[in-house]
């Protein structure tokens, strides 16, 4: 595992690209001014992502809370842009992205990112629920069942319950936390890197949230390539 200064945090993607961060102003004031234009494609994706959430949410399923949840997205697919030296995503599985994928970002907003990142590291833990929890607010979230079960407390019950190539479904995976904690463990064995690829296909996640997926798989995806990147 990667242990240095280098190694980026949750907290500190929080402070990064959380409410109060220069980023978040400079992407949700574009990302307003897009959604002003009420383009034919803005309108198709928030209604659909409106039938969607107005199930979980229903009053509070508004064009404000479309462009929080835009935002975040564009986040982490900024983050595997970024890993995967910005190449298409096409054969990767986040096929979730589509839902927010309304609008082009500019050249600025992704160089300003990848300079945020320049020769950032990741290690393996959960990197998005501080920023999740900082951008949606505890109401919006208990709306749809969502709470945080803290790293420590999910490592604990993984290593009481795991067993090595066992099959594994967290029916609410939320940012995959539980699933994070089980690929660490995974890795952390002597295994052949083949035997641990096969032990995390038999690893599943599910949740009602398209965003959670995303975070899930976001943080998934970061994990793997981190620990593989020396066989690629």
């Amino acid at each position: 595992m990667v242990e240095n200064e280098k190694v980026i945090t949750a907290q500190e993607i929080r402070e990064l690209f959380g409410l109060h961060s220069s980023f978040y102003k400079n992407l949700s004031s574009f990302l307003k001014k897009e959604a002003q234009n009420r383009n034919k494609k803005y309108q198709q994706k928030y209604s659909f992502w409106e039938s969607i959430f107005r199930k979980f949410y229903g009053g509070d399923a508004t064009h404000q809370l479309f462009l929080k949840q835009t935002y975040f997205s564009l986040v982490l697919k900024l983050f595997v842009l970024n890993r995967i030296q910005n190449k298409a995503l096409e054969g990767l599985p986040f096929q979730e992205f589509d839902i927010y994928d309304w609008v082009e970002l500019n050249p600025t907003l992704i160089y300003d990112f990848n300079e945020i990142l320049a020769d950032r590291e990741f290690n393996g833990e959960d990197l998005f629920h501080e920023l999740y929890q900082q951008v949606f607010i505890m109401i919006t979230r208990h709306k749809i069942g969502e709470f945080y079960t803290f790293p420590k407390l999910a490592n604990k019950m993984v290593q009481y319950f795991y067993e090595y190539g066992s099959k594994i479904l967290d029916p609410s995976c939320g940012s995959g936390t539980f699933l994070v904690e089980i690929v660490k463990t995974i890795f952390k064995t002597n295994k052949p890197l083949s035997s641990k690829i096969k032990a995390i296909e038999k690893i599943y996640g599910f949740d009602v949230n398209p965003l959670a997926v995303l975070s899930t798989k976001t943080n998934l995806f970061l994990l793997i390539m981190n620990e593989t990147s020396s066989h690629i």
